[in-house]
């Protein structure tokens, strides 16, 4: 094994050998980064009344949620806000300086640019 080539055969052959040559199965970069803002903010996203919706076809939107009693929760848990609409969701976390607040913007901004100019739009053109 002299060059960086015969290396790759080497290890590529000593994997598919071992019975892990089974093939990648690739999945979109924003359904991972989903994936990880749920799992990272999602609790502090829910517990202020939003959340950040797949809608299918590589469409992210930011929403208020719907209904907040269906929101499962621990007994005692306080249900979170119900927000008047979308646009105060928006807001929120346009305006917020949390954690939570900044990884939504970047989510948006990479993944859903879209529905980001959207509501930046919105919140510079409304007074709260």
């Amino acid at each position: 094994m002299s060059g960086p080539l015969e290396r790759l055969r080497h290890h590529v052959t000593g994997a598919i050998e071992r019975g892990e040559g089974v093939a990648i199965v690739e999945r979109p970069t924003a359904e991972l980064a989903l994936e990880r803002f749920e799992r990272d903010h999602g609790a502090a996203a829910c517990a202020e009344g939003w959340c950040i919706s797949d809608c299918g076809g590589d469409v992210y939107q930011l929403q208020r949620l719907d209904d907040v009693r269906d929101i499962p929760r621990s007994t005692g848990e306080p249900l979170p806000p119900q927000l008047a609409d979308d646009g105060k969701a928006w807001r929120i976390v346009l305006e917020g300086q949390q954690p939570h607040h900044i990884a939504a913007r970047g989510f948006l901004a990479e993944h859903a640019r879209q529905e980001y100019d959207a509501i930046v739009k919105f919140c510079s053109g409304r007074q709260s």
